[in-house]
């Protein structure tokens, strides 16, 4: 790791995500190939899944992709998201078969088992 980490100019930003023992492993002690005060080492800005290579190739996909929102319409959609009515909880399967074997008609379950999910809203 220590000759991987000289490769790495002063202006090279290195992203990690490592807790617990692992963090240690890579922050303490003496000998320690990082330090936590390096302004280089940042860690990963979104939640990350098991460390296979298939998930490093995400990663490096998101950290190296630009994001651009409307700043406006991204107020108005988070404002209209805040007034708007919750949703309520969706159908759950258990009630649509519960439905269907009470003697309820062919259509009725058609319309259950149709009908859009409800929107979920994110607090702003």
């Amino acid at each position: 790791l220590n000759e991987q980490l000289a490769l790495l100019g002063p202006d090279d930003l290195i992203f990690i995500q490592a807790s617990g023992a692992n963090g240690a492993a890579i922050f303490g002690g003496t000998g320690a190939p990082l330090s936590r005060k390096d302004p280089r080492v940042r860690r990963i800005p979104f939640p990350t899944r098991r460390p296979t290579f298939a998930e490093a190739k995400r990663v490096v996909r998101l950290l190296s992709s630009v994001f651009v929102e409307d700043a406006p319409r991204v107020a108005e959609a988070r404002a209209a998201a805040a007034a708007a009515p919750i949703a309520p909880p969706p159908v759950e399967s258990g009630t649509q078969q519960a439905a269907s074997s009470a003697g309820a008609g062919a259509e009725e379950a058609d319309v259950l088992e149709a009908a859009p999910a409800p929107r979920l809203h994110r607090a702003a």
